[in-house]
């Protein structure tokens, strides 16, 4: 579960052109820190999506294979729409 948390962050980190919170380890986490970290993952998804504009959903973004995509496809991909 620890790995959906930090592809929330990444991705909208990309989507919102801001820097994506540290990582969560997973060795080192336990239930409840899991939902803290996961239920953090979705404010900073919302706090990136809160800044795009309709103009901004047109460009493109680095996606975490190396490539590039347009922020709506994030958008639409996202678990926290």
């Amino acid at each position: 579960m620890a790995h959906i948390a930090q592809v929330n962050n990444s991705a909208c980190a990309s989507v919102g052109g801001l820097t994506a919170p540290a990582q969560v380890t997973v060795g080192e986490i336990d239930k409840d820190k899991l939902v803290e970290a996961l239920k953090a993952s979705m404010d900073f998804c919302r706090q990136a999506f809160s800044g795009l504009t309709d103009a901004k959903l047109g460009e493109s973004v680095p996606d975490l294979a190396g490539g590039r995509r347009h922020d709506l496809l994030w958008l639409w991909r996202s678990p926290t729409t």
